[in-house]
């Protein structure tokens, strides 16, 4: 395992390589709360992938100084130099839950070097009702940040939403785990809003893979209450592209999930 960092301007973005040698390449992008060196149970399965794994902005050393949201542009400026130098040939993508957002604008930004692109519970496909209101516009983001000032008043709320089923528990349950410092609330708000521009329209999606000819593969949970399957397999157009899983596991265990395995249900746990 070899940590690397890229610096454009004031900003930084590290990575994490693992089988360097190997001659099959696979992009990876980690969920909320996670770091890029969670993908060494991947890389030990296959030893035959050279595996680089993000770790996204506000995530360990990656660091996004600027006052802007992070756009396509911003993200190409690390990710063409990244590229270019770990890998020879086409590479596949992947991308769990918010890191399905950085996936798909690396799709979106150099579809000729793609082989197949990956997805478990995406994020930036389809946003979700909380999402859309804490984010579109800025009195909404003020009020977002507002909510974290007190973060008993704040859990207060959230029970009570939970309770009469305005809130879904998979969200209550995110907020209990990942809102109980000032530092887990800070990077809640900043991947939330300066990530917002980063997704794909499930048509944009579909285009793209036609164009291209680049096999998708979906992954969802019928157990996951994070990104309920019901509010983006009904958006979904399965074709000779694209393939969507619906698999009986919840969020987090859709990080495991062994999309490089034919047989369904496989995790990267089980073959240790």
């Amino acid at each position: 395992m070899e940590l690397k960092i890229i610096t454009v301007a004031s900003n930084q973005l590290e990575y994490v390589v693992f089988n360097k040698e190997a001659t099959k390449y696979l992009l990876c992008f980690h969920g909320f709360g996670q770091s890029g060196t969670e993908y060494a149970k991947l890389a030990k399965v296959y030893p035959a992938y050279k595996i680089v794994a993000v770790n996204l902005f506000f995530h360990q050393n990656s660091l996004f100084r600027s006052k802007k949201v992070l756009q396509a542009s911003h993200l190409r400026a690390f990710l063409y130099p990244l590229i270019e130098t770990e890998f020879q040939d086409k590479f596949s993508l992947v991308g769990y839950s918010m890191g399905g957002r950085f996936a798909l604008t690396a799709l979106k930004l150099f579809p000729e070097k793609v082989k197949a692109i990956h997805l478990m519970a995406p994020d930036g496909l389809v946003e979700g009702n909380w999402y859309r209101f804490a984010t579109r516009t800025s009195l909404q983001r003020k009020i977002f940040r507002k909510s974290f000032d007190s973060f008993p008043a704040f859990l207060a709320v959230a029970t009570q939403l939970s309770k009469v089923g305005v809130l879904n528990k998979g969200l209550f349950k995110f907020a209990q785990i990942h809102l109980k410092t000032q530092e887990e609330r800070e990077r809640v708000y900043n991947t939330w809003t300066y990530f917002r521009d980063l997704k794909l329209s499930p048509t944009e999606l579909d285009l793209l893979l036609t164009r291209h000819q680049i096999h998708c593969t979906i992954i969802l949970g019928l157990y996951d209450r994070v990104i309920p399957i019901q509010r983006i397999a009904p958006k979904l157009k399965q074709g000779p592209w694209l393939t969507v899983l619906q698999v009986p596991i919840t969020h987090n265990k859709l990080f495991y999930y062994n999309f490089l395995d034919d047989r369904r249900n496989s995790s990267v746990n089980s073959n240790e």
